[in-house]
C-alpha cells in the first residue's frame, strides 16, 4: 500500500460517492465510515465525516467538509509517517 492517500472533499455525499466508486472496480471496498461525534461545520452529530475506501488497491479518503468553503477541484493528501 502507498504511504500517500488522496483526500477528496464533498459536501455531504462522501459515503454515497465512495460506495459508487467501489462498485465500479474490482479489489475495491469501503474500509471505514467515521461519523461526527458533535455538531460541527462539517455536519450534525451522527452524520458521516470521513469515509476510508480502497479502489483497485489504492487507498482514498472522502471528507464531508461542509459548506464553509466554496467547492473547487483541489485535492489534498494524507501522508503516513513513522511518528
Amino acid at each position: 500500500m502507498s504511504k500517500i492517500t488522496p483526500c477528496l472533499w464533498f459536501d455531504g455525499e462522501a459515503e454515497e460517492a465512495a460506495r459508487f466508486y467501489v462498485s465500479l472496480l474490482p479489489e475495491s471496498r469501503v474500509d471505514h465510515v467515521q461519523k461526527n461525534v458533535t455538531d460541527s461545520p462539517a455536519g450534525k452529530a451522527g452524520s458521516v465525516l470521513i469515509v476510508k475506501f480502497t479502489l483497485a488497491g489504492q487507498r482514498f479518503l472522502a471528507l464531508n467538509g461542509g459548506t464553509r468553503f466554496e467547492y473547487t477541484h483541489a485535492i489534498s493528501f494524507q501522508v503516513d509517517c513513522a511518528d
